[in-house]
């Protein structure tokens, strides 16, 4: 029984393998008005990410996940330039440098080498001066 399914089963996909058109999960978006390199969507190790950047030079491109919703047929260039703005440091606080970039779990911030969900922060307006 298992040789009969085998053979045809094989037949088929011996077939299906040699018309399979062999695609790269990769899209060109255009380039990086700052460095002028190549913005490419493209499968990665871990999902699918933002690349700015040649894999094949002398320098390391650089990469940051698409978020949920995003997908490498769709992203546009200035969508995926937007994933580049983070990290980004804020200043200092208390003689320590604060940094607020994303992670697995959402935005978060970077200080004292303590990490703080910006999704529990609670965000407080600071009264201005008043002249009068």
């Amino acid at each position: 029984m298992i040789d009969k399914f085998y053979h045809s089963f094989h037949k088929k996909v011996e077939a299906t393998l040699a018309r399979k058109e062999i695609t790269k999960a990769e899209r060109l978006l255009g380039k990086d008005p700052n460095s002028g390199k190549p913005v490419f969507a493209r499968m990665a190790r871990f999902g699918a990410v933002a690349q700015i950047g040649e894999t094949n030079g002398e320098e390391k491109p650089r990469y940051a996940q698409l978020r949920k919703g995003q997908n490498i047929e769709s992203v546009t260039l200035e969508e995926a330039l937007d994933l580049f703005k983070l990290p980004r440091s804020l200043g200092m606080f208390e003689e320590s440098e604060v940094t607020v970039s994303t992670g697995r779990f959402g935005p978060y911030i970077l200080h004292k080498s303590k990490f703080y969900s910006c999704r529990k922060v609670l965000m407080i307006p600071i009264p201005s001066k008043s002249t009068g």
